[in-house]
């Protein structure tokens, strides 16, 4: 459903989400693609330390770059929540909110491989934004101007467009099969898709019900993977992507190595189930389907903050109660990463999901104590305009970056934009293309919602 952008908007998450895309969306690859302009200056010792902070650690530990996508799914939580919360105004039933939410699980799950897909044609670029017109209200829109006043009319003329979307993508995915080589599941969108199946019916029970369910993953998945045999260190792991100067944990900590876990063998045995034109044997970086089980933690991490939020309390003691909640969580996986399991991004280990799920409530807190307690506000709206179609906008800069960066290169020279501070301008190029687009759907009142 569209609503207006400018209507019961939280400033501080969107803020938030703004921040977020601001160091995502320049480039998915890294953030402002300052790894790239590193590289072009290898005795730069302050650029190679920068870079750093831009792209992931190899296995264990955090660097800024490896915070962007826990915030992103803190942010799904908080963004359901609040979405509960106006449906619920709106009088609208349970069941058609969960409705609505298992329909955006397909569709992520679905837009994940759509993003996968090779870009061969044009219609490589077009389906994942095809599929994004689910959260654009487009039957509604059709209904009104061929002048249909049943609004029980108007949601079945919806149901049936996505169903039918839905069913057009799968079915084109499902011929394309072959295109997509050694696919997996263990993208950020899947992995949202798969989680949120187990954190909506959640959404509205209280706060110790949904405590209960944070404990159970959390411990779930930790026992699931101390579980499972460790590998020694002398096997032959180059054949499962396990290179001799990649981190390799000895002792207990070796549950957690890169594609000897449970996680690795889960995915070995269902992509290999699965029709493929490609074998699956690892993920280069380590990623797992399970990854998305601890995962269902930060979402509800979100949705805790999110019913934070909209208490009928002192702004300032929503604030603090943020803040006290996030330095608690992020103490417990400070603890559980020294005692129990290591802090992985990559397999999203439960310390992992504690210390980024503590430091997302902290940022949202301390965002909230600048816009909403000190209503600083003159600083926000080109990130707040940023944060309000952020789905969109991850799309276009993993499907259509490439074409927008045409441009600067025909201009200036494919050579000269990739020497010296030439990506860092492509970047900052590119930001630019997609803030303006954010800007124009902003000004429009637009806001899709998968």
């Amino acid at each position: 459903m569209t609503t207006p952008a400018h209507a019961e908007r939280m400033l501080s998450v969107d803020v938030y989400r703004g921040l977020v895309m601001l160091l995502l969306l320049p480039d998915l690859t890294g953030g402002f693609s300052l790894h790239r302009v590193a590289e072009n200056y290898p005795d730069s010792g302050w650029l190679q330390t920068l870079a750093t902070q831009f792209q992931h650690v190899q296995w264990s530990g955090m660097a800024l770059w490896d915070f962007i996508e826990p915030s992103f799914v803190f942010l799904v939580g908080v963004a359901l929540s609040l979405s509960y919360a106006r449906r619920s105004r709106e009088h609208q039933t349970r069941q058609d909110f969960l409705a609505h939410g298992y329909i955006r699980c397909v569709a992520l799950f679905l837009l994940a491989l759509l993003l996968k897909m090779p870009l061969e044609s044009h219609l490589d670029e077009l389906w994942p934004l095809a599929l994004l017109t689910i959260g654009f209200a487009l039957p509604e829109r059709v209904a009104q101007f061929v002048g249909v006043t049943s609004v029980t009319l108007r949601h079945q003329m919806e149901n049936i467009y996505k169903l039918l979307l839905l069913g057009l993508a799968a079915w084109w995915l499902s011929t394309n099969i072959s295109r997509l080589g050694a696919y997996d599941f263990a993208h950020v969108f899947s992995s949202i898709a798969l989680a949120s199946i187990f954190v909506l019916p959640l959404i509205g029970k209280s706060q110790r019900v949904q405590m209960s369910a944070v404990a159970l993953v959390l411990v779930g998945s930790w026992a699931l993977f101390a579980a499972y045999p460790t590998a020694n260190a002398h096997s032959d792991l180059v054949r499962v992507g396990v290179q001799p100067t990649d981190q390799f944990f000895d002792g207990f900590f070796a549950h957690w190595n890169k594609n000897t876990n449970i996680g690795w063998a889960f995915d070995v045995w269902l992509m290999n189930a699965l029709p493929r034109a490609v074998p699956f044997e690892f993920h280069g970086m380590g990623l797992t389907t399970l990854g998305f089980v601890p995962l269902i933690a930060t979402i509800l991490f979100g949705v805790m903050a999110g019913e934070f939020l909209q208490r009928n309390e002192d702004r300032a003691r929503v604030r603090n109660r943020l803040l006290t909640a996030g330095a608690a969580v992020l103490a417990a996986g400070l603890l559980a990463g020294e005692f129990l399991c290591p802090i992985v991004k990559m397999i999203w280990t439960p310390s992992w999901a504690l210390v980024s799920g503590g430091l997302a409530l902290l940022t949202l807190g301390t965002l909230h104590h600048v816009c909403e307690v000190k209503r600083i506000r003159s600083w926000a709206l080109p990130l707040s305009i940023l944060g309000t179609n952020s789905i969109l906008l991850y799309v276009l800069a993993s499907t259509f970056r490439w074409r927008v960066l045409e441009v600067p290169r025909a201009i200036f020279g494919a050579d000269a934009l990739d020497a010296g501070f030439g990506p860092l301008l492509q970047a900052f190029f590119f930001l630019a293309f997609v803030w303006i687009v954010a800007a124009l759907l902003y000004r429009q009142r637009w806001l899709i919602r998968l």
